[in-house]
């Protein structure tokens, strides 16, 4: 193999402008020159030495937004914390312009605190602690206008300042896009041992999938692996009848030919339920809930994810495959909504007329009823009855005096 096929390095004057560097996500930095700064590189390797007490870093991504990437990433870390009190888990809240996780997770009056070891996160749980841009405004109504290196120098920030401890896993939710937060988390961590990849969370409709598939080519272009893909708000169970409905409707272009596509699993679906909507509005999670056991589908759901999850980064193997079931859903559906008054085959329907035949109908017996309508309209017409009869005398009558008036006036004329 040629020199010319090895990368040169960042401190190179090749760097960027090598053969080797055609196809890097990173030969534009290269090129520019700002890795071979010393500075630049002792910060990754400062950010690079202050996570290194977290075993294991997952970003949660979307390109959509609306999604539901937050309640996910907020419910996901409740869950692993409540079900594995002997783990040690962190949130952190980059989505500068929209930090929704002190919401989500009751703590938007909380303060953070300044140390000689950096910024203390806010505790929502013993074993469950929470880092946000959001508790560094004045009020989570107050709109954040900041511009992209403001937007790096912030999270650069949360990722060397803030004093986590020890953890086991650290999951980062970020907004929707493959924009400024996106490129500069990725940079900063692209040598930090512990970054695991990332999931990205999409719901069943095309229109959804369509900016998926945009953040699965931002992950491949940096290198970014994708453990997996969530799908949340996948159905809905009615709480009275228990008819499992789809609100978004799948196409055949959707989950199940993206997973094909890009070789990418699909790690759990989580069911579109109200009460997870209302507590994450409160502050709160399902999980607290007594009345729910692990036999409720949402539950169960999260169970799926987070074991999915583990066995991905611990294994490298799915826990519990999700098997295919969106176009045979949606097929049934369709079979379901049959058009009223259609006739099955081996089956008539009683008393209903179907149309597109002639323009008639026809009976519980099959016979067109054509022939019951023609059969009174001869009676009268042709077999003939009184009343029409005489009608018919009536109208001849009128006509033979018209004629004989209109022959009186042109006589009339033709004299004058």
């Amino acid at each position: 193999m040629s020199d010319e096929e090895h990368c040169p390095g960042v401190n190179s004057e090749q760097a960027g402008q090598s053969s080797a560097c055609d196809g890097c996500p990173n030969k534009g930095l290269c090129s520019s020159g700002e890795l071979r700064n010393e500075e630049a590189l002792l910060e990754l390797c400062e950010i690079s030495t202050k996570l290194s007490s977290i075993k294991n870093i997952v970003i949660i991504m979307s390109g959509k937004g609306g999604v539901g990437k937050s309640t996910i990433s907020s419910q996901l870390a409740r869950y692993v914390a409540k079900s594995n009190p002997d783990l040690n888990i962190g949130l952190l809240d980059v989505d500068i312009c929209g930090p929704s996780i002190p919401r989500a997770m009751g703590v938007m009056d909380a303060e953070i605190f300044n140390s000689a070891s950096g910024w203390s996160p806010v505790y929502v749980e013993d074993n469950l602690a929470v880092m946000s841009c959001g508790f560094l405004i004045p009020t989570l109504d107050e709109a954040v206008i900041w511009r992209g290196p403001k937007k790096n120098l912030i999270i650069k920030q949360f990722l060397v300042d803030v004093d986590w401890g020890e953890l086991d896993y650290l999951f980062i939710d970020t907004p929707p896009g493959t924009s400024d937060e996106h490129i500069s988390l990725v940079n900063y961590l692209k040598i930090c041992e512990n970054l695991r990849g990332c999931i990205l969370v999409t719901t069943p409709q095309e229109i959804a999938q369509m900016d998926v598939r945009k953040q699965m080519d931002f992950c491949y272009r940096v290198k970014l692996r994708i453990l997996g893909i969530v799908e949340n708000m996948a159905s809905f169970k009615c709480p009275n009848c228990q008819n499992l409905s789809y609100i978004f409707k799948r196409t055949k272009n959707t989950t199940q030919e993206l997973l094909r596509e890009l070789e990418t699993p699909i790690i759990g679906r989580i069911p579109l339920d109200p009460l997870v909507g209302k507590v994450t509005d409160e502050g709160k999670t399902i999980f607290d809930d007594e009345d729910l056991n692990e036999e409720n589908e949402t539950v169960k759901a999260f169970q799926v994810v987070w074991k999915n999850v583990r066995g991905l980064i611990e294994d490298g193997e799915l826990v519990e495959v999700i098997e295919e079931e969106l176009v045979e859903d949606e097929e049934e559906e369709v079979e379901d909504e049959e058009v009223e008054g259609e006739e099955v085959e081996g089956e008539e329907v009683e008393g209903e007329k179907v149309e597109g035949e002639k323009g008639e109908g026809k009976n519980v017996e099959g016979k067109e009823i054509e022939d019951e309508i023609k059969e009174p309209f001869e009676n009268d017409s042709v077999k003939g009855n009184g009343d029409s009869e005489k009608r018919v005398d009536k109208e001849q009558t009128m006509d033979d005096q018209d004629s004989e008036r209109f022959d009186s006036e042109r006589d009339e004329q033709k004299v004058l």
